[in-house]
């Protein structure tokens, strides 16, 4: 009774899984903002399965050019870096297991005292599950452990950008915004008095 009590949960785990890592998908992008939009080429990270694509176009030269006599354009010469790594099923589990309790489909975070700087885009779907972080000039944890595995994966050189002392600087954010809301409060109460 017990060897099949035994086969049983073992044939669900394994089913289970496979369609797990069957099913599973994840996209990490960057796209940049202010004096970092064009200038640079960010890699994309796509996983399907266990299957980890990165793709990244390296600048090997700028020309300068011009056009219409006036007009000057730019003419980028890129090689692209692409490969894939086999990931463990234990990461695909982990990966799943750190957003599949999330009760929101879209989490959206920003920090509002920076103008350049850029949006991350996080995506993972699994069967019926689906997951977005859309991060601008900010970072969340969860979205933070999630680049922290991925770059466990790739060459020092190569990793998925992420900001983690994200926590320290909304914080700053926060506190200079207040300060600033206070003074001007300050200066309409004079205004007011006058």
């Amino acid at each position: 009774m017990r060897a099949l009590q035994f086969y049983t949960i073992f044939c669900f785990v394994c089913c289970a899984t496979y369609g797990q890592t069957k099913e599973f998908k994840l996209t990490y992008q960057f796209a940049g903002l202010g004096s970092n939009f064009g200038e640079v080429f960010y890699p994309i990270v796509k996983i399907n399965g266990t299957t980890l694509t990165y793709t990244i176009e390296q600048n090997i030269s700028v020309k300068k050019i011009k056009k219409y006599k006036t007009i000057i354009d730019t003419i980028w010469n890129s090689k692209i870096i692409d490969y894939s790594i086999n990931l463990s099923q234990e990461t695909i589990d982990t990966l799943f297991n750190l957003v599949k309790d999330s009760k929101d489909t879209l989490i959206f975070k920003s920090n509002s005292c920076y103008m350049s700087g850029g949006i991350y885009f996080i995506s993972i779907t699994d069967r019926s599950f689906k997951v977005k972080y859309e991060l601008m000039n900010t970072f969340d944890s969860t979205a933070l452990l999630i680049c922290n595995i991925i770059n466990s994966y790739l060459p020092k050189k190569n990793k998925v950008w992420t900001e983690p002392n994200f926590a320290k600087e909304k914080k700053d954010c926060e506190v200079y915004l207040d300060k600033l809301y206070k003074e001007d409060e300050k200066k309409d109460l004079k205004k007011v008095k006058s």
